[in-house]
């Protein structure tokens, strides 16, 4: 990668936009932002298509229009303190998920993407797969596209 990359993490600067608590708000590995600015240009590359984007709007999808229970969703489990309930947390990945066609399937397909990071070990994206077969089984049909 070529260029800077620079990261705004400020508090105060995030709550102006009311997320103060964003993750993306945190510092980061090189290798993630290199990811998250693959995943921006795969968006950004295919804008026809309609993204589920954030959580709930992914859950939604699945449990209200798919009827999925959301023991078959991708989640993580995040420990507060001591005295806080534990947060269920799904699809943490934030891998792009859209409906749309490749102009050979249906425009209401939902396509799953997954995008290697520069890491030649495959171990991930199958662990990747192990977290997301119980979802894929409980669906009719979807696309899958690996990014690389």
């Amino acid at each position: 990668m070529n260029g800077k990359a620079y990261h705004v993490f400020s508090r105060r600067l995030y709550r102006q936009i009311s997320r103060e608590n964003l993750r993306s708000r945190r510092e980061h590995e090189i290798e993630y932002i290199q990811r998250r600015i693959g995943i921006l240009d795969f968006v950004l590359s295919h804008p026809q298509w309609e993204y589920l984007e954030t959580e709930p709007e992914k859950v939604s999808y699945f449990c209200d229009q798919l009827k999925v229970p959301t023991n078959f969703l991708p989640a993580k489990i995040y420990y507060g303190q001591k005295s806080s309930q534990p947060t269920v947390r799904y699809f943490v990945d934030r891998f792009p998920m859209f409906l749309g066609g490749d102009g050979s399937s249906p425009l209401h397909v939902l396509t799953f993407t997954y995008l290697q990071g520069a890491e030649a070990s495959l171990a991930e994206f199958v662990h990747h797969l192990r977290v997301y077969l119980p979802l894929f089984l409980q669906l009719s049909e979807f696309r899958f596209v690996y990014l690389a």
